[in-house]
């Protein structure tokens, strides 16, 4: 996922049961905004990847 231009998490998706969640993996931690930004971005991915589902985005700790 990109921040600014830069690559700042990857991501992996999985569905189950009618969910469709998306799993953010940042590279360093996040502020706020950029914490909201990436979870604007997520959530074009599962409508684009799962649109019929209800969809959970969900952040690890930073690698």
């Amino acid at each position: 996922m990109l921040l600014d231009g830069f690559t700042a998490a990857t991501w992996t998706f999985a569905t189950a049961q009618g969910a469709a969640t998306l799993t953010v993996h940042p590279f360093a931690p996040l502020s706020t905004s950029d914490r909201e930004a990436l979870t604007v971005e997520g959530g074009g991915l599962l409508d684009l990847l799962a649109p019929k589902a209800s969809h959970e985005i969900r952040f690890t700790a930073p690698a």
